[in-house]
């Protein structure tokens, strides 16, 4: 049965994504009542935040309110994702409304990071072409405005890239991102049996703004979407180069740098310390997505009305570089 009122009575799938938020949150800041799952470190020192916890924790919470699942269950629909054969594909977790692999009620997918565009894309086509109702569970460590820019940015190409799918599914996904660090939870509703550029992105930007972040989507440099052709979901980086002062000590732990972005493309500028001058992209985060997803910024200022000329303008920004250090406390060697 593939109605989408009668899966809502059977499971309450915002409920859910906020007790797995509950428990994510309770582990990764180790509070007195959490389960005892743990997120594993990397050699580098860094936790390992990952779709697998999520995994787990939903499937503990389906157990405890006793239904019907099954894991990485193979799609009634064939797709061709990795290759030029149809294949079957995998759903995460799926929904069962008896113990019956025939009876599929609820597909979930899993994510976390802000991954590529082409790994969105791949999980909305199943999420859409299996024509059941859906969760999209998403886990970030933390996540600042250039975070949700990335991810908006990200699922819009996946839709463009669904459109045909888009238009003519009927059935709901609930879309639940989950922050850690501070907790936070955005959670909202895609109705396919709506008009889609009604809905999209409007309904994620709302669900993202709050308090600490007022007005900053009309602030940022995205194009807004009333300026975009209704009949396109695609949004990108692109336009005027972002400038950002940061400090990461994961990146330059002796001084902020400035950081130049445009698209997927990025540079990082020294103007103290043992790279003063360089220019550089970090070793294994070639693309803008890939280092707002490895690395934590601990101080960020847009910078974007300042001075532009970065190389004949060395001495504004050497000043502005000591400046921001000093306010920030940040030991530095010149």
């Amino acid at each position: 049965m593939k109605n989408d009122e009668f899966q809502q009575e059977l499971i309450d799938r915002r409920a859910m994504g906020k007790a797995v938020s509950e428990s994510l949150w309770g582990i990764y800041h180790k509070r007195p009542d959490r389960p005892r799952l743990i997120f594993p470190s990397r050699r580098s020192g860094t936790l390992r935040v990952s779709e697998q916890e999520s995994k787990i924790l939903i499937t503990q919470w389906l157990e405890t309110q006793g239904h019907w699942y099954s894991i990485e269950t193979p799609t009634t629909e064939q797709y061709s994702q990795s290759g030029a054969n149809a294949l079957s594909a995998r759903i995460d977790v799926t929904l069962h409304g008896e113990s019956e692999d025939s009876d599929r009620r609820v597909n979930i997918e899993l994510k976390s990071g802000t991954a590529t565009s082409e790994s969105f894309r791949k999980d909305f086509e199943k999420l859409l072409r299996e024509n059941v109702a859906g969760v999209w569970f998403h886990t970030l460590e933390r996540a600042n405005r250039s975070t949700w820019r990335t991810v908006e940015a990200k699922i819009s190409e996946a839709f463009d890239g669904e459109r045909a799918n888009v238009v003519r599914m009927s059935h709901t996904v609930v879309f639940s991102f989950c922050v850690l660090d501070p907790p936070q939870l955005v959670t909202f509703d895609l109705d396919f049996s709506k008009d889609f550029d009604e809905q999209w992105p409007g309904l994620f930007r709302r669900a993202v703004d709050h308090p600490e972040l007022p007005g900053w989507w009309r602030n940022s440099s995205v194009t807004p979407v009333t300026e975009r052709p209704k009949d396109s979901v695609r949004r990108t980086f692109g336009g005027a180069t972002r400038k950002l002062m940061v400090y990461c000590p994961e990146i330059y732990p002796e001084s902020f740098v400035h950081l130049s972005i445009k698209g997927e493309s990025y540079r990082i500028r020294a103007y103290t310390g043992p790279k003063r001058f360089k220019t550089w992209k970090q070793t294994g985060t070639p693309t803008t997505s890939e280092l707002l997803s490895e690395h934590r910024f601990v101080h960020e200022l847009d910078v974007s009305r300042e001075r532009e000329n970065l190389a004949s303008e060395r001495e504004y920004w050497v000043r502005r570089t000591i400046e921001l250090n000093r306010q920030h406390s940040i030991e530095t060697s010149s």
